[in-house]
């Protein structure tokens, strides 16, 4: 019998013996303040070719990990090429601002162009566009001779208002410093000059009125119809004067021009003076002749004195820019 102290003998002992040495239990990893004891390597040896051409940093965290960090290093972004073009985009535009500079000072008019364009006009109201008018006389005056024959003072007269035109808007561009006194003759010089080219042209200033007046079957109301080209009210009580009397005029036109269309004197816009003969002795028709003539020699005589104030008024600006 076999004793059942003895181990070595028992299959089931010697399995046990196997199994123990197998499963030796291992020592505890150590806690607490041992960690610190274990050193930190302070790099990582990295194989790979990416990582071999690729240097890396390591970060230590709080927890002991250690980070790789396997970016390529950001380069330094050079400033020099902005600078540069910056300069040279102040330097481009200062030459521009340069240049403008430069050209308006060389396009602007001095004070001799603008005495030399207000001397032109000047001896085109005296003598005429091309100098062909009698120094004894003043030649815009003379214009009014042939307020019926607005064929021969129509391109003389606009050739005058483009040279007073010209003159303002050298005057204006100059940007000379003229006293008030000399401004206000100006003003007043604008106002009369154009009152004048009204007057000379006043024959043809009228017929688009005629042909409204005699086309509408409504009897448009005459005086609406002249205010359209007689100028707004003046400063002036000699010029607000003579308005009145332009209005006066214009309205006795066309009552006229209407009464030679309805009796049959009027063809195509020309007066047929054998049918005004016949005309005579009726009597709606002298009272508008007459009221015609009266408004027409009280015009005239306004006309005079404009001839007498525009020319005042034209030498006073000359003696003012000439100072």
């Amino acid at each position: 019998m076999d004793d059942p102290n003895n181990t070595n003998s028992s299959p089931e002992s010697t399995g046990a013996d196997n199994r123990q040495a197998i499963f030796t239990p291992q020592p505890p990893e150590p806690t607490g303040s041992a960690t610190s004891a274990v050193p930190t390597q302070s790099s990582v040896n990295l194989s790979h070719p990416y990582l071999s051409n690729h240097p890396t940093q390591t970060f230590n965290t709080d927890t002991g990990d250690i980070i790789l960090n396997t970016g390529s290093p950001k380069p330094k972004q050079n400033k020099r090429p902005f600078i540069i073009g910056g300069i040279i985009l102040v330097v481009f535009v200062a030459v521009c601002v340069g240049v403008l500079l430069l050209v308006q000072a060389l396009s602007k008019p001095s004070r001799n162009d603008v005495v030399k364009s207000f001397e032109t006009y000047k001896n085109a109201i005296e003598y005429g566009p091309d100098n062909s008018g009698n120094e004894e006389s003043w030649y815009i005056a003379q214009l009014s001779e042939y307020f019926y024959d607005s064929t021969t003072i129509d391109d003389q007269v606009q050739r005058i208002s483009e040279l007073y035109s010209d003159f303002k808007a050298k005057l204006q561009k100059s940007g000379i410093k003229i006293s008030t006194e000399l401004q206000n003759l100006i003003s007043s010089e604008t106002e009369l000059l154009e009152y004048a080219v009204l007057y000379l042209n006043l024959d043809t200033a009228i017929q688009p009125l005629i042909s409204t007046y005699l086309g509408t079957e409504d009897n448009t109301d005459a005086s609406t119809l002249a205010s359209q080209i007689i100028p707004t009210q003046s400063t002036s009580n000699f010029l607000n004067s003579f308005r009145d009397a332009l209005q006066q005029y214009v309205v006795s036109e066309l009552n006229m021009q209407n009464f030679y269309n309805e009796n049959y004197c009027l063809t195509d816009g020309i007066i047929d003076n054998e049918c005004v003969s016949l005309l005579d002795e009726d009597a709606a028709y002298e009272e508008l002749r007459q009221q015609n003539e009266s408004v027409g020699l009280k015009l005239q005589r306004y006309a005079t004195r404009l001839w007498t104030e525009l020319e005042s008024c034209t030498e006073a600006i000359w003696e003012g820019l000439n100072e």
